[in-house]
């Protein structure tokens, strides 16, 4: 549907549904499918009698699948209206009668339940994703200076036409693509490429919409109208998102002549995989067969021994029987505590990363980059009674004119070419969020007198094998601005402390960081540019919200942002990542102890007339006990040792990905010894289960028992 935005007239396209209505269900069905699945699991282990009643078993479960299971039969219906009958409803439909037809009830509706629930996960995650990722780029440029007729005409984008000329200035987003006019230019593209060094392109070239320029003024040709224009590519882009998997729906159909030929395929491939193996297990005599294991011992002299601790050993002599489903057991194992130490060392790095939420001055920021803001509308928003403080900064950027100079403020040293320069005010809230740990109070003192400042020199930069000579203030010095002396009390390198109009573009130049006392005597204006509010502790939040959005209506070109809810998505996204990891781990890691189960009862199974001889000439069930604990040790020793080695080696990788940096780390020693203690556990769990079943048989029905 379509929607008119109050603030800039134009349409928003909001996409609808999805196309798919199995989300449309509520949590009751799916919640009502779960308790009577479990109910039912129930009812079938404890064999009630009214259970044993023919019919009722499968009523119960067929009540169970119908909340979540007639959505998709709808779906169906409507598919094989469409002549689209091979999709995932159709699958799944499939799959839950298969497990009814044979009597796997619990199976059939689980499946259904899960696949349900999925969707519902899948459907909230994408609306939720698509609000968010709107809200951020719904940040288009409300104006468009175009020249015509020798004037300056501030219209909306979407009134400019092809081929008309437009004058974008510093630090303003560009409306529309267009070619660049000027002999050369610098941009921030950070908003479409994600890179934070400024780009130069050159005369004749592309410019696209949503770039922010740098250095000078610029003038662009339009090459395309405002709804083929980039920027508006990517919001489009963004909302339609959510139709993607309906158009692919839509779209795509399985063709059911190869489907039949893949299946016919693979049951071939299986019945020749299976013929040696079969061919090999008709020669074999029934004499041999129930003979148990024929193996040749070939003896050899050896030096007598005294063997300490029996089980152990023959545990040992046990693991070399058959030395490749012992590897494959170990690689499964030393795979899954491989990716738990990993994963558990990437959860600590997103939790490192999650604490820098917290490196912002209050809990809102307000911008204005076009007309700015009053002390009237500063002292408004200290009124407030849920305001405790407001951090105000100013900003003003200056450019060197065709000779060098600058228009509207005087300096007694002078810039290199390319450089701007910027005069920068803080209030006393910002100055002691800013340098109050960093200056003495003295100095502090001398800023907020006017005697003093700061200065950030520009960034180093080079074209090609060319370094430009930048300027370069050092601290203790006196520069002179506007007629006024001042001293430089501290100078930041880089982007260390930089401060612009909010979502502003970076330029390189000189920036002088003063106090606003001075803000007005050095640059004759006294507007500010972004507020910072922080709350009292227990404000009311709404109430202030339905306040900072009157406020900004108030004002145009005034935008907001509360830290809370960024904080929120933040903590969000990394909730969401840490989930899928650990998902990630139980999977990997149910995997390795299907692994180790199917071993160790294929080994146990296949080992029964063995293990009836052994007890025949006098093993006891605590030796037998102990023998199988003791292989089960030692699966799990072995592969905790490989997989701490090699999860120490990813930890290493996943540090060198935030660092750029290959180097040594801390041992992730409560990882390394939870993996070992779970793998350990899991394999001596595998072995004692199917033992006790068997040491309970008797020493004649094992001897005669033929796996």
């Amino acid at each position: 549907m379509e929607a008119t935005c109050q603030r800039c007239a134009h349409t928003h396209t909001h996409a609808g549904d999805c196309g798919h209505t199995h989300d449309q269900q509520g949590t009751g069905f799916l919640i009502l499918s779960f308790l009577l699945l479990v109910g039912g699991v129930i009812l079938r282990y404890l064999q009630l009698p009214f259970w044993m009643i023919p019919g009722v078993e499968v009523l119960w479960f067929l009540l169970a699948f119908l909340p979540v299971g007639f959505p998709v039969m709808v779906e169906v219906w409507k598919s094989i209206r469409q002549k689209d009958i091979f999709n995932e409803f159709s699958l799944m439909l499939l799959a839950t009668i298969g497990a009814f037809c044979i009597g796997e009830y619990p199976e059939g509706v689980a499946v259904m339940l899960f696949y349900s629930v999925g969707e519902r996960v899948q459907h909230r995650a994408v609306d939720r994703a698509r609000r968010n990722i709107r809200r951020l780029l719904d940040v288009r440029p409300e104006k468009a200076l175009v020249l015509r007729q020798g004037k300056e005409q501030s219209v909306f984008p979407g009134e400019v036409e092809v081929g008309e000329m437009i004058m974008v200035k510093p630090g303003e987003r560009i409306p529309l693509d267009g070619l660049l006019q000027e002999e050369y230019a610098l941009f921030d593209t950070s908003a479409l490429t994600g890179e934070s060094l400024p780009r130069t392109i050159n005369r004749g070239e592309e410019v696209l919409a949503g770039m922010i320029v740098s250095g000078q003024a610029i003038r662009l040709k339009v090459t395309k109208p405002y709804e083929q224009s980039a920027l508006a590519r990517i919001l489009a882009l963004v909302q339609d998102a959510s139709e993607l998997k309906t158009l692919i729906a839509e779209n795509s159909s399985l063709n059911g002549t190869l489907l039949v030929l893949s299946g016919a395929i693979t049951l071939a491939f299986a019945l020749f995989a299976a013929l040696p193996a079969a061919r090999s297990a008709a020669r074999v005599s029934p004499i041999m067969a129930m003979s148990g294991t024929n193996l040749k011992i070939r003896r050899r002299k050896r030096k007598t021994k005294k063997i300490h601790n029996f089980e152990a050993y023959y545990a040992r002599l046990n693991l070399k029987r058959n030395k490749g489903r012992t590897a494959i057991t170990i690689l499964s194992l030393v795979m899954s505590i491989t990716v738990f130490i990993a994963l558990q060392g990437f959860s600590s790095l997103l939790n490192a990363a999650s604490a820098l939420q917290d490196n912002h001055l209050g809990d809102y920021q307000i911008t204005n980059e076009s007309v700015g803001f009053t002390a009237d509308d500063l002292n408004t928003l200290k009124k407030n009674k849920a305001v405790q403080s407001v951090a105000a900064i100013q900003f003003s950027l200056y450019e060197q004119n065709e000779n060098g100079q600058l228009d509207g403020i005087s300096l007694e040293f002078q810039l290199k070419p390319g450089e701007t320069f910027q005069v920068v005010g803080l209030n006393d809230e910002y100055w002691d969020y800013f340098m109050g740990d960093q200056l003495p109070e003295e100095q502090l003192g001398q800023l907020k007198s006017g005697n003093a400042c700061i200065v950030r020199n520009p960034i180093p930069m080079s074209y090609g094998e060319d370094v430009l000579e930048l300027t370069n203030i050092e601290a203790g010095e006196s520069i002179c601005v506007a007629g006024m002396e001042l001293n430089v009390l501290k100078t930041l390198d880089g982007y260390d402390g930089y401060l612009g109009i909010g979502n502003g573009g970076f330029t390189n130049g000189v920036q002088v960081i003063v106090d606003d006392a001075i803000y007005e005597r050095l640059t004759g204006k006294d507007t500010y540019s972004e507020f910072l509010p922080t709350l009292n502790e227990g404000a009311d939040r709404e109430n202030f919200d339905t306040f900072i959005e009157a406020f900004c209506n108030r004002i145009p070109g005034t935008t907001f942002l509360s830290y809370e809810e960024t904080d929120q998505q933040l903590k969000e996204s990394f909730a969401q990542i840490q989930m899928l990891a650990w998902g990630l781990i139980l999977f990997v890691g149910l995997i390795g102890i299907l692994n180790i189960i199917n071993t160790v009862y294929t080994n146990i199974h296949t080992r029964v007339t063995e293990i009836g001889m052994q007890r025949a000439i006098g093993m006891s069930a605590g030796s037998l006990y102990k023998t199988f604990l003791w292989e089960g040790a030692y699966y799990g020793i072995i592969a905790s040792v490989i997989g701490s080695v090699l999860g120490y080696v990813c930890t290493i990788f996943i540090e060198a990905a935030t660092s750029d940096t290959i180097q040594l780390v801390a041992i992730p020693v409560m990882p390394i010894l939870e993996a070992t203690l779970l793998a350990v556990g899991a394999c001596l769990m595998a072995k004692a289960i199917p033992l006790r079943k068997i040491s309970k048989m008797s020493i004649v029905d094992s001897i005669e028992t033929v796996e």
